[in-house]
């Protein structure tokens, strides 16, 4: 009896030493300071990678969510989001869903008519347009339903192109600078057979 425990024991055991992680397996381009400390939680990369891809994402896609919550959800990071020292943002600067899409830029260096230039939500997605600063709150849907949140990030790359994107979005210019360079290697690796695995890339990169 003992030695037919025993044997089913070490059966069981060479049996999940054989199966694939459930968990992601982490590779760090580091670009900048501070650590990837989102990543260090434990989560199924291959099956949301699998999910947000049949609601549609494309492999950028996946790298801009990757690059902004690296566990690729809109609960990765408190309400609204957080400036660099802590501050938690609220109104137009408050980001929302997998992508931090924020609701609208109020600036961009002391630039008063950056705001009317448009490139966020209120501005490009249909979900939100002719809402004021005031409804920034209704941005928290796409916190939890991501195939919304990829719908509304379509829309802004569909009329933005991806420099758009990057430049009214994220408030860089061109093709989004040393953010643009880190979603394009983030999406390269996901290109290169990394779409329905365990691996995510993480580019350490200063926040913008």
């Amino acid at each position: 009896m003992l030695t037919t425990t025993l044997t089913l024991f070490l059966s069981l055991v060479s049996l999940a030493l054989s199966l694939p992680s459930p968990f992601h397996q982490l590779h760090v381009r580091d670009e900048g300071p501070g650590s990837p400390y989102e990543c260090e939680a434990k989560y199924d990369a291959t099956s949301r990678k699998k999910s947000l891809q049949n609601m549609g994402a494309n492999s950028l896609d996946l790298a801009i969510t990757i690059l902004e919550t690296c566990s690729m959800s809109g609960q990765a990071y408190p309400y609204g989001d957080q400036s660099p020292d802590g501050t938690p943002k609220t109104e137009d600067a408050a980001n929302f869903g997998l992508f931090k899409n924020n609701s609208k830029l109020k600036e961009k260096k002391n630039d008063s008519n950056w705001a009317q230039q448009g490139g966020t939500i209120r501005a490009n997605c249909a979900q939100f347009q002719g809402q004021g600063a005031s409804d920034w709150r209704n941005g928290a849907v796409l916190n939890t339903d991501d195939a919304a949140a990829i719908k509304c990030q379509h829309e802004q790359i569909d009329k933005l192109g991806e420099g758009g994107f990057y430049e009214k979005q994220r408030g860089v210019p061109g093709q989004g600078g040393s953010y643009g360079n880190a979603v394009g290697f983030i999406k390269e690796y996901l290109d290169q057979g990394h779409l329905n695995d365990d691996w995510v890339t993480y580019y350490n990169l200063n926040g913008v």
